[in-house]
């Protein structure tokens, strides 16, 4: 049985990643800080990624709520559409541009140093063999997409307990984000 030897390839205060030898090595990875949305019944991911990006990119630290509140959006709908993201964004110096998501389209951001958002048919990009993944829920959740391997990209997922630097494959992205009409939305200071 062959072994291999792991190396650290992101660390953050709290948690090491790891990733075997064999595997490509990351070509970029942004240092985006991670928070955890708020109120899973709420919808609130979208403000949550947002809120990382604001913390990434300007010198501002808006929390969760902060960045809901700032998008206009009601309490009680079911989502944040990009309209509401980019409103907020406006208020911290920020723009959003909708842009169609492909694997060079994120890598190409990423290496600007820009996390990418995405929104993603939840359910599509987790996996039944991780007993931490909420499999029972199955509508769109938005992600931001922070850094990328050949083979997969890296990204911060505010719903999950362990959400923090989570891996997709390229093909796995492209699945889950086609119910959304595979959408990304680039920042811009």
């Amino acid at each position: 049985m062959h072994q291999s030897t792991n190396v650290p390839i992101y660390q953050s205060t709290n948690v090491p990643i790891y990733q075997s030898t064999s595997e490509p090595v990351i070509p970029m990875m942004l240092y985006v800080p991670y928070i955890q949305q708020t109120d899973h019944q709420s919808a609130d991911c979208g403000p949550a990624c947002l809120a990382m990006a604001i913390h990434f990119l300007t010198d501002d630290r808006p929390g969760v709520c902060d960045v809901a509140r700032a998008t206009g959006a009601e309490k009680r709908t079911k989502g944040t559409t990009m309209r509401h993201l980019a409103t907020a964004a406006s208020q911290w110096g920020l723009s959003l541009t909708r842009k169609y998501l492909t694997i060079e389209n994120i890598k190409a951001e990423i290496n600007l140093g820009y996390p990418v958002l995405t929104l993603a048919q939840y359910d599509k990009l987790t996996t039944k063999d991780d007993p931490n993944d909420d499999t029972e829920f199955h509508g769109l959740h938005w992600l931001i997409i922070i850094g990328y391997t050949t083979t997969q990209c890296l990204y911060h997922d505010p719903h999950h307990p362990h959400g923090q630097c989570r891996r997709a494959t390229w093909q796995g992205l492209i699945n889950a984000t086609t119910p959304a009409k595979r959408i990304a939305l680039t920042i811009e200071v």
